[in-house]
């Protein structure tokens, strides 16, 4: 696999990445991170690779109160934070999102 071929492959997960920012905005009428910056990185790191993934959906200020009232869909939490994984490698594909469970 060249370095050609492999350009195409990233920005399909930066679209997947772009995907989720959408439906957050879309559902929560509010976008999910403040700043582009190491600190809501490493915040982001912290909610989606520790031990308590919710955490995002529990702090934010969009979805604390759904949140604690069980008013969010699982599997749209789910599929909001597969969007989001830092690595892109490791975020779904297009084909996967279709068949996620909230589709």
């Amino acid at each position: 696999m060249g370095s050609k071929d492999a350009v195409p492959a990233l920005a399909d997960k930066i679209d997947i990445f772009t995907l989720g920012i959408t439906l957050f905005m879309m559902m929560f009428h509010d976008k999910p991170f403040e700043y582009a910056t190491k600190s809501e990185e490493m915040k982001m790191y912290q909610y989606f690779y520790g031990e308590e993934p919710w955490k995002f959906f529990q702090k934010h200020r969009s979805t604390k109160f759904l949140f604690a009232r069980r008013k969010i869909d699982a599997s749209f939490m789910n599929l909001i934070l597969a969007c989001f994984r830092l690595d892109p490698t490791k975020r779904p594909t297009a084909r996967a999102l279709y068949y996620s469970n909230w589709i």
